[in-house]
């Protein structure tokens, strides 16, 4: 089960998955980027990923924000994950 940041971080498996569905697999290795990313509210205008160029970082913290203190299995957040990348690619066509 991913409880927290750090359960995520220490699963490189599941973290893959995760990072795999915002297109940010090649970033697996970034963990200290990921936990800040992960454990600031991106809603705060002085938040990294609201500093930062890519967009794919902001609708991953996004994402996660609000799962924050629920208990998730694997399944559940890559199937949570999948669907709000297909709900993201949809609206950009």
């Amino acid at each position: 089960r991913i409880t927290d940041v750090d359960v995520l971080l220490k699963d490189r498996r599941a973290l893959t998955l995760v990072l795999e569905a915002f297109q940010l697999e090649g970033e697996v290795g970034k963990t200290a980027l990921i936990r800040r990313v992960l454990t600031e509210d991106p809603t705060a205008e002085d938040s990294l990923v609201n500093r930062m160029v890519d967009p794919r970082w902001k609708e991953f913290a996004t994402a996660f924000a609000a799962r924050s203190t629920v208990a998730l299995t694997q399944a559940q957040v890559a199937a949570q994950t999948t669907e709000q990348v297909r709900a993201w690619s949809l609206s950009q066509m």
